[in-house]
């Protein structure tokens, strides 16, 4: 074996190597082929001596003026067209390990038996992909036919359809709109770097599992290598572009450029207050300060009207939050606790009789004995006895 050939067989072996199995799931195709059949030449993906027509007819057409009509040659004998015999093989190039699937209409053009067909989709070595054993054509009604999505693993992926049912009359196949389709070479994202935010990475904003070997590019230089780490206040927002080979290279195996577009959103700034007291069996109304058109609101009660009432029967300490969203998904929050104690004493019944002070007159020191079952701060004001106030407290 020469040098040359060694080293293109170790370049196949490692492209179709790669670890490219999390590509099995595909979410997005593209058109990569588009056959309507609006010509007359032979078609070549037809097999010979299996159906009359070898050329795209004017029967069973769904859109323009043609469309692929597989009519059976009758099965006489075991001569003709057979049950389990292939009537139609197309081979298309693709990349290795690139999903691809097949779609197109069909329906039985005339009346009689249903044309009944399996459908197969094999590698270039004529490994089985995909195996979809009956699929019934309708007559009088087209029928969608998508097949699953295949990884090929060789530069040519091969449909074939084989006929379930001998060649006879009224097993007259049309298809038609045939659409050959890979898994997407792009996506295009959005994230919204929010005010409140120091960074984000636009990686994570990608679908699917992209590779992590890619490169960013946009209008500012990005941070921590594929991550592409997008520093708030100091990158600029546009479309960042992530390029990356998870199908290989050669072939029809081309770059997947994954789009981000980053735009600068203002986070809400729900201001509660500062801690505070409130009394028993009396509602104290919370309010964010904070009000505009699209804005939601999540307390920690669950309520998630604008403003919400607190209220204890009792005694207690409880802390109120508040989260605010606004439709560019920038989320600010703020707390307050509040304290309930029972509002009772001095302020509410004149209870001056229960008060004493001593001794009076005084110069130095003075003792104020106040109720014991007062339990919350009081104000204390001494006047001398030409009325001045010398301390308050």
């Amino acid at each position: 074996m020469n040098l040359r050939l060694l080293t293109l067989l170790l370049a196949v072996t490692t492209l179709l190597a790669a670890p490219f199995s999390t590509f099995a799931q595909c979410t997005r195709f593209e058109t990569v082929t588009y056959d309507g059949f609006e010509y007359t030449t032979i078609c070549p993906d037809i097999v010979p001596g299996m159906v009359i027509h070898n050329t795209p007819q004017t029967f069973g057409v769904r859109t323009g003026t043609y469309a692929l009509y597989l009519n059976m040659i009758d099965c006489i004998g075991g001569v003709g067209t057979c049950a389990g015999d292939s009537v139609y093989i197309r081979t298309v190039a693709c990349c290795p390990n690139q999903p691809i699937r097949f779609r197109w209409w069909m329906k039985t053009v005339f009346t009689g038996t249903l044309s009944d067909i399996r459908v197969v989709l094999t590698d270039g070595n004529d490994n089985i992909l995909a195996d979809v054993p009956s699929t019934v054509a309708p007559f009088g009604s087209w029928l969608q036919f998508t097949s699953p999505a295949v990884i090929p693993g060789t530069f040519v992926v091969k449909l074939k359809i084989y006929t379930n049912i001998n060649g006879q009359n009224g097993n007259d196949l049309g298809i038609d709109d045939m659409y050959i389709e890979r898994c997407a070479n792009s996506s295009l994202s959005a994230v919204t770097a929010c005010s409140n935010a120091t960074s984000l990475d636009l990686f994570a904003s990608i679908p699917g599992t992209p590779l992590t070997t890619g490169t960013w590019a946009g209008p500012t230089v990005l941070g921590n290598t594929y991550q592409g780490t997008y520093s708030v206040g100091s990158n600029t927002p546009g479309y960042y572009i992530y390029t990356s080979t998870p199908y290989g290279i050669g072939g029809l195996c081309l770059a997947v450029n994954d789009s981000v577009n980053v735009t600068s959103g203002i986070t809400p700034q729900p201001n509660l207050g500062n801690d505070t007291t409130a009394c028993v069996n009396q509602a104290f109304q919370l309010n964010p300060g904070i009000s505009g058109p699209g804005l939601t609101y999540l307390w920690s009660t669950f309520a998630t009207t604008a403003t919400v009432n607190a209220f204890s029967g009792s005694a207690t300490q409880t802390t109120y939050s508040v989260t605010v969203s606004s439709t560019n998904g920038c989320v600010g929050r703020d707390s307050i606790r509040l304290t309930f104690q029972v509002c009772s004493g001095l302020n509410e019944t004149d209870r001056s009789d229960e008060v004493s002070i001593y001794p009076n007159p005084a110069q130095n020191v003075v003792t104020v004995q106040l109720p014991g079952d007062i339990q919350h701060p009081c104000l204390l004001t001494i006047l001398s006895i030409d009325g001045k106030e010398v301390l308050r407290q």
